[in-house]
């Protein structure tokens, strides 16, 4: 069974993706909530969250990319009707650590020829529909593709968003962060480990 916080995740991302390119955000309980995210002697909440974390590289050879993983892995492919009506289908891997989530979708792009104008609309269009304020936007490559990262902001909570584009897929490559502060590092070390084979 897909826990409930990944399986928001991924709606609110397969959402996000397809319309142009939530999660709620709780704090554990006092005395920690079990599991790896139980709290330390006297301390409660997210800052007795062990934050480090001991990452592997995970390779999809079908997806053509690499990441940073940790945690537990789901991988799931569902049809979605794109913004066009036609249904493609959208592979999603999901990975669940210390109540953070780090996901990398990835699914086919129009044959246009991949930009930076085209993600910068993108973005724009996911921050609009989260709700969220964009900070931080910087443009680069990957493997000598457009790319975009930028945080996200809303009442739902904090992600590092990240989208590359390649002459035939778009990958949207997020980090769910339940503490800003204290889990950026493991965001933005999934982010940065993106690469394409």
């Amino acid at each position: 069974m897909v826990p409930p916080m990944l399986r928001s995740t991924c709606l609110f991302l397969m959402i996000l993706t397809l319309m142009g390119c939530k999660k709620e955000q709780r704090e554990p309980a006092a005395g920690g909530s079990g599991g790896p995210n139980k709290a330390l002697p006297g301390r409660s909440g997210i800052n007795s969250i062990n934050h480090k974390v001991e990452w592997k590289t995970y390779t999809e050879k079908k997806g053509g990319f690499s990441v940073a993983y940790a945690g537990v892995k789901i991988a799931t492919t569902t049809d979605q009707k794109g913004p066009d009506g036609k249904t493609i289908k959208v592979s999603n891997l999901f990975f669940n650590v210390n109540e953070d989530v780090f996901v990398v979708h990835w699914l086919p792009r129009g044959p246009q020829k991949p930009s930076q104008q085209e993600l910068r609309i993108r973005m724009a269009s996911s921050a609009k529909k989260m709700s969220a304020s964009l900070a931080q936007v910087q443009t680069f490559s990957v493997g000598g593709h457009p790319a975009i990262r930028a945080e996200a902001t809303s009442k739902r909570g904090f992600k590092l968003l990240q989208m590359v584009a390649t002459p035939t897929t778009l990958y949207i490559v997020a980090a769910q962060l339940k503490s800003r502060l204290q889990n950026r590092e493991n965001g933005e070390h999934f982010l940065n480990s993106f690469t394409l084979l």
